[in-house]
């Protein structure tokens, strides 16, 4: 009797071993050595001539990235988020250090479909494994403006125009945070409310940039992952946390 529980014991144990969030095989840091390999394999795309502040990005947008970020964004599946934002942390500790951290924020409604907030949970990493505040609440959506697929890089700067405030009394050094650059048009307008409200030090820093600024270079596969679509799934989804997230400082 023991002899024909061996194998499904054993087959069972395997399934609790750490494994790898892309190819689903034995790996202890959140991602293998092949996918870490395969995700880094892409160039880093060079900064753009409108880039709103400079930018660090830790991963192209590629294939291979592409469904890591899907789950993410629109599936909740924050360990992935977390494999991924743990990847490019060598790259964040190269930026000049930020006095806060201030994810893009989502607007209550899109939040409450998607059932969480993708920016403010890299904040909250970051802000943890680098000893930097996180501030969620420095910096409002006022409206929820139009999903962005399939709209032209003007009418995503039209569509986001006036949708942040930032609140005064801000340090002048901050870093922005958000999941993806594609066009800019979201970091833009986010950006310029905090500007408005003082500061003078800014930086972007996001997982992953778009090897190109237009969704006519982008195509059609990349856009269900770099933008926001209309197909989005609402209500709660089941979230598979980032392991010790906890916010991160704040503003006193």
């Amino acid at each position: 009797m023991r002899d024909r529980f061996t194998p499904l014991l054993a087959a069972w144990l395997r399934l609790l071993e750490p494994a790898c969030v892309r190819c689903r095989l034995p790996a202890d840091s959140g991602l293998c050595p092949a996918c870490v390999d395969a995700l880094r394999a892409f160039p880093l795309p060079a900064a753009a001539a409108d880039d709103p502040a400079p930018v660090r990005a830790g991963l192209c947008w590629s294939p291979a990235c592409a469904p890591l970020l899907r789950r993410y964004k629109f599936h909740g599946d924050l360990a992935a988020g977390a494999a991924l934002a743990r990847l490019v942390l060598p790259e964040l500790r190269q930026a000049a250090r930020p006095e806060l951290l201030i994810p893009v924020p989502l607007h209550p409604a899109r939040l409450r479909r998607r059932g969480h907030d993708q920016a403010l949970e890299l904040a909250r990493l970051w802000g943890r494994e680098l000893g930097l505040p996180v501030a969620a609440e420095a910096l409002r959506r006022v409206f929820d403006s139009r999903p962005q697929t399939r709209l032209s890089a003007a009418q995503r700067r039209r569509n986001l125009q006036g949708a942040f405030v930032a609140r005064a009394g801000l340090p002048s050094s901050i870093a922005l945070v958000d999941d993806v650059l594609s066009t800019g048009s979201t970091v833009r307008a986010a950006a310029a409310a905090l500007r408005a409200a003082g500061v003078d030090a800014l930086q972007v820093w996001v997982l992953a940039r778009a090897p190109g600024r237009s969704t006519a270079r982008l195509g059609s596969g990349h856009e269900q992952v770099l933008h926001e679509h209309t197909a989005e799934q609402s209500g709660t989804h089941r979230l598979i946390g980032f392991e010790g997230t906890k916010a991160v400082g704040g503003m006193a």
